[in-house]
């Protein structure tokens, strides 16, 4: 073999090799291994009983989810986890309450009486900025990550650039 025909084999088997010792070999488990429709591994997995019991004993069994159903980002995760029932087959008993207004769902949350909700942006800058302890488990967008310009169908504006 020539000098440039070498390189390239040395090069194809290298990179097989790495290729073979990232994905390693699969087990007849994992092979067997179903999924829901969306990917999602089954069978699902239980919550631990201590945490069904720390859950308890904090007094939030069944775990109450506040919510706004007017606004669809909002809306979209609660309706899909009750409407499929993911709660209950990892083993919770989850309530799904629909409040209005993010005000609402930021008093319950601080006040201990949710432990879990979600709402919109002003309503999570506003626990932020009240130092209201909180963990966000998800994408938070804000006006600076991104928003829509929306516009009338039959405008002149296209582009961003039609704004100047």
């Amino acid at each position: 073999m020539k000098g440039k025909e070498r390189v390239f084999v040395i090069f194809i088997t290298s990179l097989f090799l790495i290729l073979v010792s990232q994905t390693g070999p699969v087990s007849m488990a994992q092979a067997q291994q179903q999924f829901s429709e969306w990917g999602w591994p089954l069978p699902y997995e239980k919550v631990s009983d201590q945490s069904v019991t720390y859950l308890k004993e904090k007094g939030w069994w069944p775990i109450k989810w506040a919510y706004q159903p007017p606004w669809m980002a909002e809306a979209t995760i609660p309706w899909i986890v009750k409407k499929l029932d993911l709660a209950k087959k990892r083993g919770l008993e989850v309530e799904i309450v629909g409040l209005l207004s993010g005000p609402d769902i930021n008093e319950g949350l601080a006040s201990g009486k949710f432990p879990v909700g979600n709402g919109g942006n002003f309503p999570v800058t506003s626990l932020l900025d009240k130092k209201v302890k909180v963990k966000s488990a998800g994408i938070i967008w804000t006006p600076l990550d991104e928003h829509p310009v929306l516009v009338r169908p039959d405008s002149h504006m296209i582009k961003p650039k039609d704004l100047e």
